[in-house]
């Protein structure tokens, strides 16, 4: 754990999206989130990201679990799968946890539960309580 400690009214901290985090707010103070995400018009109209495709063939875990959930919510199941075996076979944790109901629903469930027990045994809290 760390902890960033805010002196100043005004302080603040910025991580990106893959930082498991919380938030511990003293007694008589305040919290205020704000949330930017940027992209490029087209990939919004299109619901896409496009910049992960690139990233993805050059091998970044990462982008193929973003393009997994962008799969998901297209429901395009079967090239979730895919892009999230791809970024759990490098590692990628979310990736891995994503697999579990993904597989389980469609396809060999001990292969469902193995992906499973490797994201718990990665540190995946949602996996270990599963």
């Amino acid at each position: 754990q760390f902890f960033v400690p805010f002196l100043s009214p005004g302080d603040v901290a910025m991580h990106s999206w893959d930082v498991p985090h919380g938030v511990r707010v003293k007694e008589g103070h305040s919290r205020v989130s704000i949330v930017v995400w940027v992209k490029p018009e087209e990939d919004v109209e299109r619901g896409t990201t496009r910049w992960y495709v690139e990233d993805a063939r050059s091998g970044d875990p990462d982008a193929s679990y973003r393009l997994g959930l962008e799969s998901e919510e297209h429901e395009n199941k079967a090239q979730a799968i895919e892009h999230h075996l791809n970024a759990a076979k490098h590692g990628q944790v979310f990736a891995m946890r994503r697999l579990h109901p993904l597989i389980k629903e469609s396809g060999d469930p001990r292969i469902a539960k193995q992906w499973l027990e490797k994201a718990a045994g990665a540190g995946s809290a949602e996996a270990q309580v599963e």
